[in-house]
């Protein structure tokens, strides 16, 4: 039995829905800045704006949802049957720094909390209403996919009818400059795949998508098919040089699907544009997809890496690009690296032939995730 999509919400710096995402992906724009890639304050609520960034962004992604055709279904859902599992690495992060400003500012009356990475989970099981189990995975970058993975397991073992999963995460100070430390950022713009790449860009997003479970003589527009979820346990900051979490990840996710690689039709990757990443996933991908070589793009030279937010707007960036039958550009990237075997979208979208799409991601920990999405375009 495979799992109903019935609707995304997405907010990007290319604005509001996986439209925008995927409009402003096909025009090869690059929304990075100085200090990476923000959503415009315009497009979120000032009053939870002002109390934290990355619950302003947990905001749009629901209405974004909820204005949606997942707005009807949810509002016929028993509230004691509907689970939200949203993940993220850093929660009310600008909360937190402001709190600790106030404790430098006055360290006898300040009275600042501990971060929560929970937050975001909170505003959107409240605001939904939601009695069933909730649940945060922190998986580091790989938090959004697994939320789906996760997601879909409850489903199927009939723990919930209804589930609301993604992933959020707002820029920050003080995790910008835990890259620096790692020497992981570029100084201009990350290029995924490129020969010349050195290093990513920070970004800040939230995706939230409906999944239920596929009725009976029911035809969803929108699947998820497999999902797979490894751990290498190889470094604190990396995954397996060689790619080996990558390709049990896929792996699991195309026996789940009963699906050969030769039915992938575009591979949408982590694609961080650091030197580790991008060669460790292509050769993780290579040894997963054997015979295959789908087409294969990185957003994140667009938009920057959103972290847990990642994997959950790449889930529905692929639904939309399935629908349109096209794969994206890998923005920012020119030329691909020789010593990166695989089939790298540059300059301009590319037409797909009939199939799925694939979503990977990869996480601090040597966490490593993957999902099969399908739509009635293709799959």
């Amino acid at each position: 039995m495979s799992v109903a999509v019935l609707g995304s919400g997405v907010i990007t710096p290319f604005g509001r829905g996986s439209r925008a995402l995927v409009d402003g992906l096909c025009a090869g724009r690059c929304m990075l800045g100085e200090h990476g890639a923000a959503v415009d304050d315009a497009l979120l609520d000032p009053s939870l704006l002002r109390e934290d960034r990355a619950l302003a962004l947990t905001a749009a992604a629901l209405d974004d949802l909820l204005e949606g055709p997942a707005g009807a279904t949810l509002a016929g859902i028993d509230r004691a049957r509907l689970s939200v599992i949203v993940g993220s690495t850093q929660g009310a992060i600008t909360r937190w720094s402001r709190q600790r400003g106030e404790l430098r500012a006055a360290p006898d009356t300040a009275e600042p909390s501990p971060p929560d990475s929970s937050a975001p989970l909170r505003l959107a099981a409240e605001r939904l209403g939601a009695l069933g189990p909730c649940a945060n995975p922190s998986m580091a970058c790989a938090s959004g996919t697994a939320a789906l993975a996760l997601g879909a397991r409850w489903l199927l073992s009939r723990r919930c009818d209804a589930v609301v999963v993604g992933g959020v995460d707002a820029l920050s100070t003080f995790v910008r400059q835990g890259f620096v430390a790692l020497k992981a950022l570029d100084p201009v713009t990350p290029r995924p795949f490129d020969a010349e790449r050195a290093g990513l860009g920070l970004g800040e997003a939230a995706a939230l998508l409906l999944m239920t479970r596929e009725e009976a003589g029911v035809s969803p527009s929108a699947r998820l098919l497999g999902w797979g979820l490894s751990g290498d346990a190889n470094h604190l900051t990396g995954p397996d040089r060689e790619g080996r979490g990558v390709t049990r990840a896929v792996r699991q996710a195309l026996a789940q699907a009963g699906m050969a690689p030769s039915e992938i039709a575009f591979v949408c990757a982590h694609g961080t544009a650091t030197s580790y990443n991008d060669r460790m996933e292509a050769i993780g991908l290579a040894r997963a997809l054997p015979g295959a070589r789908p087409p294969l793009m990185s957003l994140k030279g667009a938009v920057g890496h959103s972290l847990a937010a990642a994997g959950a707007v790449e889930a529905a960036m692929t639904l939309e690009a399935l629908r349109r039958g096209v794969c994206p550009p890998t923005v920012g990237a020119r030329r691909v690296d020789p010593e990166i075997d695989a089939d790298v979208v540059l300059d301009a979208p590319r037409a797909l032939a009939a199939g799925a799409g694939l979503s990977t991601s990869s996480g601090f920990g040597g966490i490593n995730a993957a999902v099969i999405l399908a739509t009635d375009r293709n799959g």
